[in-house]
């Protein structure tokens, strides 16, 4: 029985340690005027993404065959939800609304965009191979540039070295004091 016990300090205490170590702020000089790198979050098995600083993400569902969460400003004025996996395609279900669908070319990947107006609010919704992101309202042009810039790096596949999104949550108040805007 001590020897169980001890086995399974000796796992917990490993896996505190390896979150520790992914949860370390990047120590690489930055040039002036530069942003600040922000955090890298696994968002689900297919996908991960490089975050701005003062931005995190967490995962709120798993339903093994589809996955939806958040990115979103630590001080929450900003908020964009995702889905990826099993979902239907929001260029199928927000067909009345929308204003108009555009494609958008960053580097060597194109995305497709769409600007949906519902109820006074404007929303745009991009979709990235099976993910989908959605920002919670656009007052302006300004405000898609930085949700575009935000979803532009976004890559599809496996991260070893990302923070993943779903223990991400009961560490906000960590990520906050290491990647929150300074």
């Amino acid at each position: 029985m001590k020897y169980v016990l001890a086995v399974a300090i000796s796992m917990l205490l490993g896996c505190t340690f390896a979150v520790a170590q992914q949860i370390e702020p990047k120590t690489e000089s930055t040039p002036a005027g530069a942003e600040l790198a922000g955090m890298t979050v696994q968002l689900t098995p297919y996908g991960y993404i490089e975050l701005p600083r003062g931005y995190w993400a967490y995962l709120e569902k798993d339903y093994m065959d589809a996955w939806t969460g958040y990115i979103e400003k630590f001080d929450a004025t900003s908020k964009i939800y995702f889905a990826a996996g099993l979902s239907q395609s929001p260029f199928e279900v927000y067909t009345d609304p929308m204003e108009w669908t555009r494609t958008l070319k960053m580097g060597d990947r194109e995305f497709a965009y769409l600007l949906v107006k519902t109820n006074e609010i404007k929303r745009v919704i991009v979709s990235v191979g099976s993910h989908d992101f959605f920002d919670f309202g656009i007052k302006d042009e300004a405000e898609i540039d930085g949700f575009l810039k935000i979803i532009g790096k976004y890559r599809k596949g496996r991260c070893e070295s990302c923070l993943n999104s779903r223990w991400t949550k009961g560490l906000r108040k960590s990520l906050e004091k290491r990647f929150g805007e300074k």
